[in-house]
């Protein structure tokens, strides 16, 4: 992929990035990231899969490029060329399933009853999910945005308190399924 026509995309040059925000790396980044964490360089683009802010105030992001590697870089070294739900092209958004195909792990959970009979704990705009893992005592708040896609749609099409969801790793562990990390 070329360097994008800047003069077109002139009004997001100061706009927040967030997830699912496709990006181009303008310069290297000055910031520390995890050693398990390659720095992105000038020319690097993909979808932002995280966002966070370090303890030093920086807003940092984890870009995932075409080729499923996971960089890391501050968001003022990154340009947003547009966001994968609104653009034309479909690849980047395969690009980003195979990746959680790759990476998410199956979680066996149970869906938490709600106050009325027959209904399950959910929130309010019906974006979360209140579950309890079958290998732990500990309830999580499964949101839309942390479950696989397909997973999600299952999980609400089921009329069975027992599903099988896929989700990232960290969210696994915050759960307790791998006893006291």
């Amino acid at each position: 992929m070329e360097e994008p026509n800047w003069d077109e995309y002139e009004d997001t040059k100061h706009s927040t990035i967030s997830k699912d925000d496709l990006v181009w790396i303008q310069k290297k980044s000055r910031g520390r990231f995890p050693d398990s964490m390659e720095k992105a360089v000038k020319g690097d683009h993909g979808i932002v899969i995280s966002s966070w802010t370090s303890n030093m105030g920086s807003h940092k992001i984890c870009i995932l490029t075409s080729d499923l590697r996971e960089l890391g870089t501050t968001a003022t070294c990154a340009r947003i060329i547009g966001n994968i739900n609104t653009l034309d092209d479909d690849s980047w958004l395969g690009t980003k399933l195979t990746w959680m195909d790759k990476t998410y792990i199956p979680l066996i959970v149970n869906k938490v009853p709600g106050y009325k009979p027959g209904t399950w704990a959910i929130s309010k705009n019906r974006s979360s999910l209140l579950v309890q893992p079958l290998s732990s005592q500990d309830r999580i708040w499964l949101s839309k945005e942390k479950v696989h896609p397909h997973d999600w749609a299952e999980l609400f099409e089921s009329e069975g308190a027992c599903c099988a969801v896929r989700v990232p790793v960290w969210l696994a562990k915050k759960g307790g399924v791998f006893g006291v990390v």
